[in-house]
């Protein structure tokens, strides 16, 4: 049994299992090793001989486990049936660490072996690998769900490879590879960990300053002090985010003691009885416990603190008050702390392919599911109309190609939104309209919404600080004095933020045009 499915040639990178020989030792390292030995006693883990231990060692609790199919059958080409056959070995590991640390993350490769065959004859093998990324399991019975999602995901991914050149035929799938990583929270020291920089622009993230144990109590406090400022009406975004900026410094609270066991906040009584501090995963349970309308989930970043990963703590139930918090870490002082999440990470649009640079100069092979970021600062802005656009259709009684039934484009106005409009076509004739209308609308928006406005000279207060002392709006750097210059939105006229001179020439839509959007084309 053959599958031609195509891919397109690449180099390959083997899998590196990484090996804490190569690392210098420190303080860290010997302390984690307690740890990781305790993590990695696989006594009680009976494995056979299709599955083998990659890892011994790491300064994370993690393990890495090879499973392979010793029955060379028909189906080392089927993915699924592959799959199946390594499932109760797969499901026996996950069942026996879930056991001992009630919450894991795991995450599954596929390594397969595909041919080649030239015009001269010549044989070619190249090995790939694919990888789906990790999903965090916190009871026995959601296994086979999270497998069965884990296997949906590599599907598409190996059909992806070999859809782009037909020469390649897959040979075998040669074996899985799973890596398990506990979510436990380590014996970390609490103290204040500053927010990294990658993530100052991806989420709203309240990072209270405070110099005591209590940062788990701090960001209650915040997701509270948060509520208010979320329903409120503020004159522009910036007296919006100085309102959130002085959330992060624990004197707003006005808390006569952060340690007592009781604490009344502006409406909430929040009862930390019997909860130690620096706090533990059994003392966020009690927390949980003593306050019943509050749920508290955990979540973490990866190690380049970049994109977030998991959920280390998920609360069992939904309440009225759901509360994410971000533990934030210091490796090197083996330092943790916790801030109030009030929304979720943005994508990273950094997340390029980290080797890029050792492919050919004409080709980049970016990974799944990664972003491009533009060069230019200017293609940020957006432009003052962006137009999106549905086109139906309906198939015929005949064995006929569907026709368009009815089509439809709506007009969003960037900085107005009472002027947005939509426009409705249907029967026979309808793409006919809605081609003559799009040019017609288009033409009168021309001249009204791509008219600069004057810039508004006259600033706030809150504008005035934000320009002596906020980075370039454009690039997101510092900036000196000599270098900052105002900016004004062209089409507003409002302020925007400081900018360096050099980003100001380039930092504008150098030709005017409306964007659409859509959704389905005939």
């Amino acid at each position: 049994m053959e599958s031609k499915r195509a891919h397109r040639r690449c180099k390959v990178k083997p899998v590196e299992v990484e090996n804490d020989a190569k690392r210098p030792k420190n303080n860290r390292v010997a302390q984690e090793d307690e740890l990781t030995d305790n993590f990695g006693a696989d006594s009680q883990l009976k494995l056979n001989e299709n599955v083998s231990l990659l890892t011994t060692k790491s300064i994370f609790p993690i393990k890495t486990y090879r499973i392979k199919n010793e029955k060379e059958t028909e189906s080392d080409v089927d993915l699924t049936q592959f799959f199946q056959q390594c499932e109760n070995d797969i499901t026996e590991i996950l069942t026996h660490w879930i056991g001992d640390f009630k919450s894991i993350k795991f995450n599954l490769k596929i390594f397969g072996l595909y041919v080649k065959t030239t015009e001269k004859e010549e044989k070619y093998k190249i090995n790939k690998h694919f990888v789906a990324p990790y999903i965090s399991i916190y009871d026995v019975e959601s296994i086979a769900k999270q497998l069965n999602q884990a296997l949906e995901t590599l599907i598409p991914l190996c059909g992806a490879f070999q859809d782009e050149d037909p020469d390649w035929t897959l040979e075998n799938y040669q074996y899985l590879e799973m890596t398990v990583v506990k979510l436990e929270h380590t014996s970390y020291t609490v103290g204040l960990v500053p927010t990294p920089r990658s993530l100052q622009t991806r989420c709203t993230l309240i990072n209270v300053k405070n110099n005591d144990d209590f940062c788990f109590k701090w960001s209650i406090l915040a997701y509270i002090a948060y509520r208010k400022i979320k329903n409120c009406t503020f004159e522009n975004h910036l007296a919006k985010q100085n309102a959130i900026a002085k959330l992060e410094s624990h004197d707003h609270y006005q808390v006569s003691d952060i340690s007592e066991d009781i604490i009344e906040y502006d409406m909430f009584i929040l009862n930390f009885t019997g909860i130690k501090f620096p706090i533990t995963r059994e003392c966020i349970s009690l927390f949980e416990s003593n306050n019943k309308y509050i749920s508290i989930n955990i979540f973490e970043v990866d190690d380049d603190d970049t994109s977030l990963v998991v959920q280390t703590i998920k609360s069992k139930e939904i309440r009225s008050h759901s509360i994410d918090l971000l533990a934030l870490r210091n490796e090197e002082k083996h330092l943790v702390h916790y801030a109030y999440m009030a929304c979720k990470m943005k994508p990273n649009e950094n997340n390029i392919i980290r080797d890029a640079k050792k492919c050919k100069k004409d080709v980049i092979n970016p990974e799944e599911i990664s972003k491009m970021k533009f060069t230019s600062f200017s293609k940020k802005i957006s432009p003052p109309v962006v137009i999106f656009a549905s086109i139906k259709k309906m198939a015929n009684q005949k064995d006929e190609e569907p026709q368009a039934c009815a089509a439809l484009f709506y007009i969003v106005h960037q900085y107005n939104p009472d002027l947005n409009e939509i426009c409705f076509f249907e029967g026979v004739d309808c793409i006919k309209r809605f081609g003559l209308q799009l040019k017609t609308k288009t033409s009168e928006l021309f001249h009204k919404a791509w008219t600069p406005k004057n810039p508004i000279d006259a600033l706030t207060e809150c504008e005035r600080n934000y320009q002596m002392n906020g980075s370039c709006c454009a690039c997101e750097e510092k900036m000196t004095t000599n270098e900052r210059k105002k900016l004004f939105n062209t089409f507003t006229g409002k302020y925007v933020g400081p900018i360096h001179k050099a980003c100001k020439i380039t930092y504008s839509l150098a030709e005017p045009f409306f964007p659409v959007i859509f959704d389905e084309i005939v």
